[in-house]
């Protein structure tokens, strides 16, 4: 059944009590009478160490008056409460598309009405309750509503949005309709501007649009989890779920305690009572802890020694040579298949302590061979020779990852098994000041480890196949297993380095919190196998004279041919990889590499910015076969169809003619923390800024230096071609890093003379005799050449601007007409200050609005 409800009056809005009242009246559902469950409190003690008071409910006034004891603050010594407790509760779940537009269209302002948002969570772009609340829905049965007599529908009330739920690039409700067959209705362009309009011209076709919509989430979801079930809070939680199950009959558990000890080496400790938030009484606190001291340390080297994905670029320019983008084939479910379970009762074999480290140390005493995939990590200091292009220690500075070719100047670092063994193969020193090796659980019955990770993975790909086989390729079914393979990983690592968000509830930043299977020794082995093959790939790569220019997690780019690249042994990490791809295809299949993309026309500009003029309608043909070439957006957006012609000639065209940062027009939707502090819910049109320039993640060769000429479309452009080495030390990457926001642009070679004039003086900084109107002169270049803006600035010209300007000028210098000319001016940009020598006039001039 279908329900709309329409406004008969701009100043009725509808709120969602009413909403759910209305249908389950028409429905015939059960109310309950009011009076059945209406009690009456009073203070009946009071607690004289915390000053809270005892409230005890009865069944009537007087009852309630004769135990009173303590008034209220209002002076009053009874209350009335409504007891549901005893009462059976009706299960809703509300399902939406993108929640926050749905659900802050209810007006929940009515003292009666519960603020529903600050239940709610933002997840994956959708909107959700992680646990159910509880609503009173008013009946409006006339029997009832007009009557001194109401009744009430007790509801618990979920929410749930199908952008949980859906595949990565298909969350769209038009695709959603067509992967169960009921499409979404198409406006025409401009219509939907304005569904105010529409309503009035055809109330049918309004009335048909809306109610398909909601058609399309309800059998999407249904098509997912069959009809009047509860879902998931996410895909994603499902997959933990299901893995969960297949590891827990691995492993022989019975239960989530069992699992917890043997999988994860944590236990549930109790802390007591404590006090109820905003609420009165005590609840039992608990949490989960490592079993003992050992599992504790481990969990901590593993916790500091985990880094995210490997991205980066270090060949810039544009390449006319034949380049692929490769892909390492499920790259993390086939590293997942590599990682034992950790024997958590006895977790360390053996320890490392204040000695370098030699490849003997992954020497397997069985085989005698080297163990690269060894359970180890270590707090060490590292050198690697000055020949190696790609080192592979990862070192996190201020939130990016970088890969120096030393340690100099810090501490040391957390390390873990595969990337110390592909160190050491390479030639690095690496002194450990101390390290554990792990003790994996030996499986009584054969006498090999314990791999519960690849019994939940093999599980999954197994039904993916099914799926595949039986409903197709590309199938929901298939898409959707998919999707949970890809996410086991995810999952693993939930939480592994602590990340907060928002509560809506407390109105404050909180732990995001473990998932069922969070493990941080599996999480971080498995990203530590990846990083270790890809750095393996470009060493070899580069070894034979091939360059690899772009790595993004996964896979990279190079004019490595294919053949070249299956032949490399990758140190040793090929023959793991592909025993892995081996269980996971039934050994039908061991390649771990394929094409995604191929092109002619690379131009290769910064991490995850790379573009090529081939697409599906303009393909490449190599072999035989038709490639789409990359195109990665470096987060802006054309306004065109992704990955089409268009789209692809504005990135391009962009990036080559550039001068500062590019801008781009972007929607923006009111954010979720807006909608729960009262603020409306709209898509404002905003104008952005993004830097295209090399992100200075390694070293530019300054003598690798040359200039490529680009035509695209008849017009010829200009771009810098050069390779990069890794920093020698954090101290360095932080001085280039520094000096690149000093320069407006890094696209041509004479934009980069200005960066090495910089760097021969050894500063960022620009000498300055007058600093009020050096700091005031930099923050008006900036917002000229996009880096930020000044509100002011844009409504303001001529004379009024220059006013404005000189009432924050503290120099003895008066700004003028033509200093506003100098400041759009690339050779006066060079001379910008640092922003934290600006950053605190910068923020003045953006809040004088």
């Amino acid at each position: 059944m279908e329900y709309i409800f329409i406004r008969k009056h701009e100043k009725y809005r509808l709120n969602l009590e009413l909403a759910i009242g209305r249908i389950l009246d028409s429905l015939s559902y059960h109310c309950t009478d009011n009076r059945k469950v209406r009690k009456y409190e009073s203070q009946t003690g009071k607690n004289l160490s915390t000053g809270d008071y005892t409230t005890t409910l009865y069944g009537t006034d007087k009852e309630a008056l004769e135990h009173s004891r303590y008034p209220y603050p209002d002076g009053k010594k009874t209350r009335i409460r409504y007891d549901w407790s005893k009462t059976p509760h009706i299960p809703v779940v509300l399902l939406c598309h993108t929640g926050k537009v749905d659900i802050s269209g209810f007006d929940q302002s009515g003292k009666r009405n519960k603020d529903i948002l600050k239940y709610c969570t933002e997840v994956q772009g959708g909107l959700i309750t992680m646990q159910p609340t509880r609503l009173y829905a008013p009946s409006m049965n006339p029997k009832y509503a007009y009557s001194r007599n109401p009744h009430t529908y007790p509801i618990e009330f979920n929410l749930a949005d199908t952008m949980c739920h859906a595949p990565a690039k298909m969350k769209s409700l038009k695709d959603l309709g067509e992967a169960v067959g009921w499409n979404k209705i198409e406006l025409k362009k401009g219509v939907i501007d304005h569904m105010d309009q529409l309503l009035m011209d055809d109330p049918c076709k309004y009335f048909e649009y809306a109610a398909n919509d909601s058609t399309v989430a309800l059998l999407y979801e249904s098509a997912l989890y069959g009809y009047n079930n509860k879902p998931p809070v996410t895909i994603t939680s499902a997959a933990a779920h299901v893995m969960k199950d297949s590891m827990m009959s691995y492993l022989g558990c019975d239960n989530t305690a069992e699992f917890d000890r043997k999988y994860r080496g944590l236990e549930k400790i109790g802390h007591g009572l404590v006090k109820r938030p905003n609420k009165p009484g005590y609840v039992e606190s608990s949490s989960l802890e490592p079993i003992s001291d050992k599992a504790n340390t481990i969990q901590y080297y593993a916790s500091q020694a985990y880094h995210g994905g490997y991205n980066g670029s270090s060949d810039i320019g544009y390449f006319f040579q034949t380049t692929f983008d490769y892909d390492l084939k499920n790259a993390y479910p086939t590293c997942m298949c590599l990682v034992p379970d950790v024997d958590w009762e006895n977790p360390i074999k053996s320890e490392i302590v204040n000695r370098e480290l030699t490849l003997q140390d992954f020497v397997n005493p069985d085989s005698g061979g080297y163990a690269s995939l060894t359970m180890m990590f270590c707090y060490v200091r590292f050198e690697f020779p000055e020949t190696v292009k790609y080192p592979c220690i990862p070192v996190n500075v201020e939130g990016v990852p970088i890969y120096p070719s030393t340690s100099e100047g810090i501490d040391g670092v957390y390390a873990c098994g595969p990337e110390l063994f592909l160190a050491l193969k390479l030639g690095a020193k690496v002194f450990v000041e101390q390290g554990y090796v792990l003790n994996a659980i030996i499986n009584p019955e054969n006498g090999k480890m314990s791999y519960s990770l690849r019994s939940a993975v093999k599980q999954l790909v197994a039904d993916r196949d099914k799926a595949k086989a039986e409903h197709g390729k590309k199938s929901l079914e298939e898409l959707i297993l998919k999707t949970m393979v890809n996410s086991g990983y995810g999952k693993t690592a939930q939480n592994v380095v602590e990340k907060s968000t928002w509560s809506a509830y407390k109105d404050e930043m909180e732990n995001l919190g473990c998932s069922s299977i969070t493990n941080p020794v599996a999480a971080c082995m498995i990203t530590s196998i990846v990083r270790a093959v890809l750095l393996a790939t470009q060493n070899q790569c580069h070894a034979l004279g091939f360059m690899t220019c772009s790595v993004t997690t996964d896979g990279f780019i190079s004019d490595v041919p294919e053949d070249t690249l299956k032949s490399l042994d990758l140190f040793g990490f090929r023959h793991s990889m592909e025993q892995a791809r081996l269980f996971l295809t039934d050994n039908k299949n061991p390649e771990i590499w394929e094409i995604k993309h191929c092109q002619d026309d690379l131009i290769n500009f910064t991490t995850r910015g790379n573009v090529s003029l081939y697409c599906k309608s303009n393909p490449m043909l190599f072999d035989g076969k038709e490639y789409e070439g990359v195109c990665a957006h470096n987060s802006t957006k054309s306004g065109y169809d992704s990955d089409t012609y268009k789209d692809r000639l504005w990135l391009t065209t962009q990036v080559l003619s550039r001068t500062k940062a590019v801008e781009y027009k972007n929607e923006e939707w009111t954010t979720f923390k807006d909608l729960v502090q009262g603020k409306d819910f709209i898509v404002k049109n905003t104008v952005k800024h993004i830097r295209m320039d090399f992100d200075m993640k390694r070293k530019p060769d300054r003598k690798s230096f040359s200039s490529s000429t680009v035509t695209v479309e008849n017009t010829t452009y200009e771009i810098a071609n050069f390779t990069t080495v890794p920093f020698h030390s954090v101290a360095e990457f932080k001085e280039y890093r520094e000096r690149k926001v000093t320069i407006p642009c890094l696209r041509t070679i004479s934009d980069w003379d200005a960066f090495w004039l910089k760097s021969d003086t050894k500063t960022s900084k620009t000498k300055v005799r007058d600093m009020a109107w050096a700091v005031l002169n930099s923050c008006i270049i900036g917002h000229r050449a996009g880096f930020w803006t000044i509100p002011k600035l844009n409504e303001l010209s001529g004379a009024e601007r220059d006013a404005w300007i000189n009432s924050h000028n503290n120099s003895s210098k008066v700004w003028k007409a033509n200093d506003w000319k100098n400041a759009g001016r690339n050779t006066r940009q060079v001379n910008m200050l640092q922003r934290e020598l600006i950053k605190d006039k910068l923020q003045e001039l953006m809040n004088d609005k």
